[in-house]
């Protein structure tokens, strides 16, 4: 179990009650905001053409396991991510402007766990058939692209209002549209950030997850399980919470 200082409170209570009760557009609008959406095929094809060299029947390959990528993909987002999204409208609905309950929380965010693991799967699918589909001289490439796609993922899935999107350097460093002698002066780098910042980025959407549901145990221990946005802006209220 993670430990967070009192200080550290009041700005994770802001979070845990905005998350459900104030971000009502991030429901509702497919797969995006908690969970990652699927990898397009031009955002697959700028990540391969970062480290590999493929001839136009590659590609068509590529094509062919990406759209059955994209089968599975809709197969998941009409069943459990719906069924996910659909549980966040339903706190809402019954819990406008109140932190929901601990074990509706809990429940919640079990099933965010499932359906951002299940993307993940899905990818790593896709990744290991290309890999399979190429063959060995284009492994290290694909696999630098898988983690890249990866990070990614996680980025997109991090709670709480915080966003980790587009702000990764290697990400910017490709924006630019680098030149090969600028790719080889600075390789190096890149693969430590594309070995290092998956990790660190899941260990922010998991830690969000957790600090998230550190307070509303506290909370709930305390007797205070259903604090509302009210309760916060009252001074004495708060006061008294925290």
């Amino acid at each position: 179990m993670q430990h967070h200082s009192m200080a550290s409170l009041p700005r994770l209570l802001v979070i845990a009650v905005a998350l459900l009760g104030i971000r009502t557009a991030a429901f509702g609008q497919g797969a995006s905001g908690e969970v990652p959406d699927p990898l397009g095929l031009r955002a697959t094809g700028e990540l391969f053409d970062r480290y590999l060299e493929l001839e136009d029947s590659d590609w068509l390959l590529i094509e062919a396991i990406h759209d059955d990528y994209l089968a599975d993909f809709e197969t998941l987002r009409n069943g459990p991510i719906a069924d996910f999204l659909k549980v966040g409208r339903e706190l809402r609905a019954s819990n406008t402007g109140m932190m929901p309950s601990l074990k509706q929380l809990e429940g919640y965010f079990d099933g965010w766990r499932s359906v951002v693991g299940s993307v993940h799967r899905l990818d790593e699918r896709f990744f290991a058939s290309v890999k399979a589909t190429l063959g060995e001289e284009a492994v290290e490439g694909v696999e630098r692209a898988r983690l890249v796609r990866r990070r990614q993922a996680d980025a997109a899935s991090v709670m709480g209002g915080l966003s980790l999107r587009d702000t990764s350097l290697d990400d910017v460093f490709w924006s630019m549209t680098p030149a090969a002698e600028e790719v080889a002066a600075v390789d190096d780098v890149l693969r430590g950030l594309e070995s290092s910042t998956p990790r660190l980025v899941r260990a922010v959407a998991v830690g969000t997850v957790e600090s998230i549901l550190e307070v509303a145990r506290r909370l709930d221990r305390a007797g205070y399980g259903g604090v509302t946005e009210a309760d916060m802006n009252d001074g004495d209220r708060g006061r008294e919470i925290m």
